[in-house]
């Protein structure tokens, strides 16, 4: 199988990247430098992971063939970014409060769902319901927001 040919229902495909951080760790107790080398050399796997500064152009695509692609899509969600090939659309509920901007209540995949969710709310007598439809791009940068209701 060719991943032209793998087509996932939900339109949802995991692709592996890779990125270098920098850091340092402190190596305390050691007689000198090269023992805190050493240490560090042979502890490495017991080190816990600290803050860094990603390395510039490090980040990439890791995949090699048609094979890994293919697997990937086998990998447990590890906390990755969300991305969207084509601009996306997701719809919020928000509360206005004499016409300003006051709350956002939720956020839903659809008008239809966005509709439903406005009719549960109780509203004070100042409070009036929006649903904005907001429009990203790829990158999930904001592109857009209107009111639709």
């Amino acid at each position: 199988m060719k991943p032209e040919e793998f087509i996932n229902e939900d339109e949802e495909y995991i692709i592996p990247v890779t990125w270098e951080v920098y850091s340092t760790i402190k190596v305390k107790g050691a007689k000198n430098l090269q023992d805190a080398i050493e240490y560090a050399k042979t502890h490495i796997d017991d080190i816990p992971l600290g803050n860094g500064e990603f390395i510039d152009d490090s980040y990439k695509i890791e995949i090699h063939n048609d094979d890994e692609a293919i697997t990937a899509q086998d990998y447990t969600d590890i906390g990755g970014v969300e991305i969207y090939a084509n601009p996306y659309h997701e719809y919020a509920l928000e509360v206005r409060v004499n016409g300003e901007f006051d709350r956002q209540i939720d956020v839903f995949v659809s008008a239809e769902e966005a509709e439903e969710a406005a009719k549960e709310i109780t509203l004070k007598p100042n409070e009036t319901i929006d649903i904005v439809c907001i429009k990203y791009d790829e990158n999930m940068h904001e592109l857009s927001a209107e009111s639709i209701y």
